[in-house]
């Protein structure tokens, strides 16, 4: 089944359950030829990789890994054991809590992404939220093709495969698994099990995604 979302990386199907990032997490300082605003507060055990710019007034918690190339858009909050790979953007006011992006992901502003896994090439836009935890802080499951699976876990929040997307506004319930090339709609309320290769239209519809191939990650203005 984790071939529908990762197919390419067998790292980080280690991952799995995700209590185990925090293993993973090794900071080795911050690169000189790294570009840091003078506003930004880093914490302990944080590597920052070659080439990564830090906008004003980021916040990067204790125990965080930033790859190569990233943009760290100014007012974010990257909390303790976020694990983000390379040529990365997260975007305005957006908050990463406890998740590992792989490389070329890009996150929009004012973003919400908790307890999280996003594969390679996977976008997220503006004002998504993934719901992390249950009301009642029970265990969250999976809901796999196969039933359910136990995670022995109460804060579990989205699984989103490589070249992924969500459109804007998105809402993800805890424990969504949305398959490698799935295409979300702006506005949606997502929860339970996606297939790969599925296109959820703005009437719910689920369909085959018609969109093969792989997506740049480059904005208007060239820059990643």
């Amino acid at each position: 089944m984790i071939n529908n979302f990762f197919p390419s990386n067998r790292d980080i199907q280690k991952l799995f359950p995700f209590i185990v990032i925090k293993n993973h997490i090794n900071g080795s300082g911050v690169s000189s030829e790294s570009e840091i605003h003078e506003s930004v507060i880093i914490g302990k055990n944080v590597s920052i990789g070659k080439n990564t710019i830090i906008m004003p007034y980021v916040v990067i918690e204790d125990d965080v890994i930033i790859g190569n190339e990233c943009i760290i858009r100014s007012g974010a909050l990257i909390r303790s054991t976020t694990f983000i790979g390379n040529q990365v953007v997260i975007g305005h006011a957006t908050e990463m809590k406890h998740a590992y992006l792989d490389n070329e992901v890009k996150v929009g502003s004012h973003c919400f992404v908790g307890n999280s896994l996003l594969g390679k090439g996977a976008r997220i836009g503006s004002g998504t939220i993934t719901g992390n935890r249950r009301f009642d802080q029970k265990e969250i499951h999976w809901n796999g093709p196969n039933g359910k699976v136990e995670t022995k876990l109460d804060k579990l929040g989205l699984v989103l495969g490589e070249y992924a997307r969500l459109g804007a506004n998105c809402t993800t319930n805890p424990g969504t698994m949305s398959g490698a090339n799935t295409w979300v709609s702006g506005g949606q309320i997502v929860s339970g099990f996606i297939d790969a290769n599925k296109f959820i239209k703005q009437s719910g519809e689920v369909v085959e995604n018609a969109h093969k191939q792989e997506l740049s990650i480059k904005d208007n203005s060239g820059v990643v």
